[in-house]
């Protein structure tokens, strides 16, 4: 299930699909993209982790490398967590 998506996240579907009665199911693989606008990097990428975290798809499972490298390139993080 899906959460009410904030004004500034947006959601890109690359494989859900929906049961006869509207459940929103994963087809397999990566199936959302989940990105975020905000004043920094830091927030944006923290906003598109919450909401990420938040959807209700069974069995999911989460980036938590967003964002590392441009945060290291500019000296703002010492590496993927």
């Amino acid at each position: 299930m899906l959460p009410p998506v904030p004004h500034d996240v947006l959601v890109f579907h690359a494989g859900t699909r929906r049961d006869a009665d509207g459940t929103l199911r994963s087809a397999g693989g990566r199936v959302l993209a989940v990105t975020a606008v905000a004043e920094s990097l830091e927030d944006a990428r923290d906003r598109s982790a919450a909401y990420a975290a938040a959807v209700g798809l069974a069995d999911k499972q989460l980036r938590h490398d967003l964002a590392w490298r441009e945060l290291r390139r500019q000296g703002r993080h010492a590496g993927a967590t």
